[in-house]
C-alpha cells in the first residue's frame, strides 16, 4: 500500500486532489490507510472524485491490485442527499450512510451517549462469554493487603497517560500533527468536550490529585528544539511557568522552544513591558543562573518516563504507581495458605479488611437496608464482630471448638484480640496450621449458615455446624496441606 500512499501524495502536491484542511496549522489531509482499509479525504467536487479514480485506476495497473469499486462507499459531509446519490451512481459506488464503522469503531455518532457503546460492549461480552475466574492468580505477592488485582480505574488511566507519552514523544506522527493543529501545540491546554478535551483532563486531573508525581516525564535536553521553554521540565521538578509565574505572564512569547530563547550563547526574552521591575529581576536572575547550568549538546532531546529503570513509557509502571496511590493499603500483609480453597482465602482477607457485605457495612455506604440487625439472633447490629464473635451462635461454636482443641484459649469478643493472643501464642508451626485451619472453618461455616437465613437457602442446620468444622478442617489440612493424620483422632484432638 506504499505505492497508493506515495500516488496520493503526488496527486496532492500537484494540486489534482485537494484533500481537507484540518485546524488552524494549514495541515491537508487527503487519506488514511490502514492495512487494506483506505479512507480518501477532499473537498466535495466531482473533478475531485474523477482524478481519485483516475489514481486508483493507475495504482492498479502499475502494482496489479484492483480497487473494488463496487464495495466501497462515498460518504457526503454537509451535502445534500440527492448528490451523493448521483456522485456515487457515477462512479459505481454504494451511498454510505452516517453513523458507520470503520475498524469496527463507530464514526459520525455522539459516543458520549451510553446507548452507543452498546455494539462493542455486546462485542467484548461475547467474546468474554467464556471466561472463567479460576484464570486469574490470586496467589502473588501482596505488598499493600491487597490480592495483588489492580484497580480499572488505574489501568484506564495509565492507557490514557499513554495517549500523552504518545503525543510527546512521537511528535512527527500524522495523527499527532492533526491533534495539534485542532487543539493546539501544547497538550495541557486542550479543552471543550472533545474525546482528545476529556483525555488530557483525566491526566491533569492525576497530576492534580497526586496519582502521579507532576515530574513523571522528563526531558534530557539535547538542542532544545522541541522542549518548550516555559511548559515542559526540562531543568528542575516543575516548570518554569509554574515556577517563576510572574516572568511567565510578563513573556510575550510563552510557546517558544528552548532553543528560540537561546542567542548567541545568551538567553533572549520579549517582555510585554519594557521596566519589569526589580522584584522580577531578582527572579530572572535566579532564573538565569538554574538554566546556565544545562549543557546542551547538537542531538535530538528526548523524553525519559521516569516509573521505568529504562526511561521508557510502560502502562504497567504507570497502574502500579496510581494503585499505590490510589487503592486503600493495609499495615499487614495478605497472608495466602495454600492448605485452604482459593475461595475461602478471598473470604479471610474480605474479613481481616472488615469488607463483607454484611448489613452494617452495606448501610455504611448508603444502600437501603430493611433491617441491620443480626438475621441471626435479631437482637443487635449485624457487623463483623458480633456475627463472628458476639452472637450466641458464635459464642456457642467458639465453646466447642476451644474444648475440642483442648488448649487455654479465652474467649474473644473481636478479630483484634484473637489476632493479638495468635501472634503471641508460643506453638510449633504444624500446630498454628492446624489453628489456623480450624478458625477459618469457624468462621467461614459461619457465614454460609448466615447467608443461608438471609437468602432462604438453609443447607446447614445448627446441629451440624460443629461437626461441618471438624469434617472441613480435616479434609482441608490432609488434601490440600498434604498432612497425614488420623480422622478419629483428628475428631479427639485436633493438636
Amino acid at each position: 500500500m506504499e505505492g497508493l500512499n506515495l500516488a496520493m501524495q503526488s496527486a496532492v502536491e500537484s494540486q489534482l486532489i485537494r484533500g481537507i484542511m484540518v485546524g488552524n496549522n494549514n495541515l491537508r489531509l487527503s487519506h488514511l490507510i490502514y492495512a487494506d482499509d483506505v479512507v480518501i479525504f477532499s473537498e466535495w467536487s466531482r473533478e475531485d472524485l474523477q482524478y481519485i479514480l483516475c489514481v486508483l485506476k493507475v495504482f492498479f495497473l502499475v502494482s496489479g491490485l484492483k480497487i473494488n469499486i463496487s464495495k466501497s462507499h462515498l460518504f457526503g459531509i454537509g451535502v445534500d442527499d440527492n448528490q451523493v446519490t448521483s456522485f456515487a451512481a457515477g462512479t459505481g459506488c454504494q451511498v454510505g450512510l452516517f453513523p458507520t464503522k470503520y475498524l469496527g469503531v463507530p464514526i459520525g455518532t455522539n459516543m458520549n451517549h451510553v446507548g452507543n457503546w452498546s455494539r462493542l460492549i455486546d462485542k467484548f461480552s461475547s467474546r468474554l462469554s467464556s471466561w472463567k475466574a479460576n484464570l486469574i492468580s490470586c496467589g502473588a505477592p501482596f505488598s499493600q493487603g491487597g490480592l495483588n488485582v489492580g484497580s480499572l480505574k488505574a489501568f484506564n488511566l495509565a492507557l490514557l497517560h499513554k495517549w500523552k507519552w504518545r503525543f510527546i514523544h512521537c511528535s512527527r506522527d500524522l495523527w499527532v500533527r492533526v491533534i495539534k493543529s485542532i487543539h493546539g501545540e501544547v497538550f495541557e491546554r486542550a479543552v471543550g468536550n472533545s474525546p482528545w478535551a476529556n483525555i488530557v483532563s483525566a491526566c491533569n486531573n492525576t497530576f492534580g490529585v497526586g496519582l502521579l508525581p507532576s515530574d513523571v516525564i522528563k526531558i534530557q535536553v539535547g538542542s532544545g528544539e522541541f522542549v518548550r521553554f516555559w511548559h515542559d521540565i526540562w531543568t528542575g521538578s516543575r516548570s518554569l511557568a509554574s515556577r517563576f509565574n510572574r516572568l511567565f505572564h510578563l513573556d510575550v512569547y510563552k510557546d517558544d522552544m528552548v532553543a528560540a530563547k537561546r542567542m548567541n550563547n545568551g538567553w533572549n526574552w520579549v517582555w510585554s513591558r519594557e521596566q519589569i521591575g526589580s522584584r522580577n529581576f531578582e527572579l530572572l536572575d535566579m532564573m538565569r543562573q538554574e538554566i546556565e547550568q544545562i549543557q546542551f549538546h547538537d542531538r535530538e532531546d528526548t523524553w525519559i518516563w521516569g516509573l521505568s529503570p529504562e526511561g521508557t513509557f510502560s502502562v504497567k509502571s504507570a497502574q502500579d504507581c496510581i494503585d499505590f496511590n490510589l487503592l486503600p493499603s493495609n499495615q499487614s500483609t495478605t497472608t495466602w495458605y495454600k492448605f485452604l480453597p482459593r475461595k475461602v482465602n478471598i473470604f479471610l482477607w474480605r474479613f481481616k479488611l472488615d469488607k463483607l457485605p454484611l448489613r452494617w457495612n452495606l448501610s455504611s455506604v448508603g444502600l437501603e437496608i430493611n433491617s441491620v440487625t443480626c438475621p441471626v439472633c435479631n437482637e443487635v447490629i449485624e457487623h463483623r464482630d458480633h456475627l463472628f464473635f458476639g452472637c450466641s451462635l458464635a459464642s456457642d461454636l467458639w465453646s466447642k471448638v476451644r474444648r475440642w482443641m483442648g488448649c487455654d484459649m479465652p474467649i474473644f469478643s473481636s478479630w483484634s484480640a484473637f489476632v493479638t493472643l495468635f501472634e503471641t501464642h508460643q506453638s510449633s508451626v504444624s500446630c498454628k496450621t492446624r489453628i489456623i485451619s480450624i478458625v477459618t472453618t469457624l468462621l467461614w461455616v459461619l457465614r454460609r449458615f448466615r447467608n443461608g437465613i438471609v437468602f432462604n437457602d438453609i443447607v446447614l442446620r445448627k446441629c451440624m455446624l460443629f461437626d461441618v468444622i471438624q469434617l472441613y478442617s480435616f479434609n482441608w489440612l490432609k488434601h490440600r496441606g498434604h498432612q497425614i493424620f488420623n480422622w478419629n483422632l483428628w475428631r479427639l484432638q485436633p493438636l
